[in-house]
């Protein structure tokens, strides 16, 4: 039988401090049940919780309880886009490398910094990864844009392009995250970028932080962070900017599926907003 969130409630601490990002004990665990967020996001776990995490796993990976687009469906849609291309035509505008496994096509892809193979019915993960499947979607939008566009080399804001309101209020969201979160570890914050392939830019600007992450070889992601500055009044800030070629690659939803993902890596927090993205498109739909 599938664990239900109140399942999930019951092993909480049921305290509501909102370490985990959520407002209550029952949001978080509405979003473990509902959204796929990690149960370790909890910092203050009794060891009694430990009996329902193989379950739990197997059931998130199966995306049973989601109350979104099932992963099964996701991933036949996109099974089906990416069937007729042809690997070892686009292999190269992807910044991926083509191969055969016996009569099967793969492209070889790098996403945040570790190698993931793509089949046209499957995708191998790399040891040690986390292989959620949601992560899949989004490598197939990103093959099936078929991109070939050069990096503009302009940093533009989620707002910057068209029809994003909503798309835009999202970001706000994990910036406002990452801000409160950074602001406190600030050098686990740089500690963590640095682990997934974070450089630090220069900015004609100042700010305490510039740090460029490359998700996908062809869609990076500049950081910018500001601590904050009680005595000039500041509260901390973080902005994301993503290069302007990024509508070649990926679509909205799936360009916030991304930063979400990198705000979970640099927080190891669940990531908490109104409506977390699932990528189900694709640029052109």
């Amino acid at each position: 039988m599938a664990l239900s969130v109140l399942d999930v409630f019951k092993v909480l601490p049921r305290q509501n401090c909102g370490d985990c990002g959520y407002d209550s004990c029952m949001a978080f665990a509405t979003a473990v049940i509902k959204e796929g967020a990690g149960i370790d996001g909890c910092l203050h776990l009794p060891a009694a919780a430990e009996k329902i995490f193989p379950g739990l796993k197997s059931q998130q990976k199966a995306g049973i309880g989601r109350k979104r687009l099932s992963i099964e469906n996701a991933l036949a849609a996109m099974h089906e886009k990416v069937l007729p291309l042809d690997f070892s035509a686009i292999a190269a505008g992807l910044n991926a490398t083509f191969g055969m496994d016996g009569e099967a096509p793969f492209l070889d892809l790098v996403y945040f910094g570790l190698p993931y193979r793509i089949f046209k019915d499957s995708v191998r993960y790399p040891p040690g990864a986390d292989d959620d499947p949601w992560d899949a979607v989004l490598l197939y939008n990103f093959v099936c844009s078929q991109g070939s566009v050069a990096l503009s080399g302009k940093w533009i804001s989620m707002k910057d392009l068209p029809n994003s309101v909503s798309k835009a209020a999202d970001i706000k969201e994990l910036q406002t995250q990452l801000a409160a979160w950074g602001d406190g570890h600030f050098e686990k914050l740089r500690e963590n970028a640095e682990k997934i392939g974070g450089t630090p830019e220069t900015l004609e600007t100042r700010s305490d932080a510039a740090i460029r992450f490359w998700p996908l070889e062809k869609t990076p992601v500049l950081l910018i962070f500001y601590r904050s500055d009680p005595t000039e009044g500041f509260a901390a800030d973080a902005q994301f900017l993503f290069d302007a070629s990024i509508v070649h690659y990926l679509d909205m939803e799936s360009t916030v599926f991304l930063t979400e993902r990198l705000v979970r890596k640099l927080t190891s927090l669940p990531v908490s907003r109104r409506s977390v993205a699932h990528p189900v498109g694709q640029p052109g739909d």
